[in-house]
């Protein structure tokens, strides 16, 4: 099951929760759409891109980011290096 987890700016979970009202969303079983708030404070944002006025972490950032995250984010992390060593090979 793919699973998209989803960093958000919304500065705390009421603002979480609020953002899942308004937009309609029902909490469902399956989880395959996370939406979080960064763990750390401002290392996220950080010299974000802007992606179809999206702001959207570099992937060297999310790495950084993810490294000593405590849910499962050096596993994360090692995933985006290695989509990197791929393309690299290829080249």
């Amino acid at each position: 099951m793919e699973q998209v987890h989803l960093y958000v700016d919304v500065g705390d979970d009421r603002g979480l929760s609020a953002l899942v009202r308004s937009l309609g969303w029902p909490p469902t079983e399956d989880g395959r759409l996370h939406l979080l708030e960064p763990y750390y404070r401002q290392s996220l944002w950080e010299k974000a891109e802007n992606r179809s006025g999206l702001p959207v972490a570099s992937d060297l950032q999310l790495m950084l980011d993810l490294w000593n995250h405590p849910v499962r984010g050096r596993e994360q992390a090692e995933l985006i290096l290695e989509k990197h060593l791929l393309r690299l090979e290829v080249e």
